[in-house]
C-alpha cells in the first residue's frame, strides 16, 4: 500500500477537525462503536486514507441521505465536527 495513503493519528485528527492525535486517540474507542474503520494491518497505528473518507462519506450521507441541503455533500458533518457535535454524540455526551 501507498504510503502516502496511510494516516497516523495527527493526520486522522486534522481530517476529523480534532486538535491532536493524542485527542483522536482517546475517542477511537467510541468511534469504533460508529463504524470507524480498524488499522490497516500490519503497518501499526495507521489509517487507510480512503477508509477514513468513506467512513466520513457514509456519516455525511446519514446526516443529508437525499442531498438536500445543497453544497458539499459533507457540509453539515463539517459543521458539527467544528463544532463538537459529532464528538458529543460519537462519544456519549463526553468530549
Amino acid at each position: 500500500m501507498n504510503q502516502a495513503r496511510l494516516l497516523q493519528a495527527g493526520e486522522v485528527a486534522v481530517i476529523l477537525g480534532m486538535p491532536s492525535g493524542r485527542s483522536f486517540l482517546a475517542r477511537l474507542p467510541r468511534l469504533r462503536g460508529h463504524g470507524f474503520p480498524a488499522t490497516v494491518p500490519g503497518c501499526g497505528r495507521r489509517w487507510d486514507r480512503r477508509a477514513v473518507e468513506a467512513w466520513l462519506d457514509r456519516c455525511a450521507a446519514r446526516e443529508d441521505p437525499g442531498g438536500t441541503q445543497g453544497g458539499h455533500p459533507g457540509e453539515e458533518l463539517i459543521r458539527r465536527i467544528y463544532s463538537g457535535d459529532l464528538f458529543r454524540t460519537a462519544t456519549g455526551g463526553n468530549p
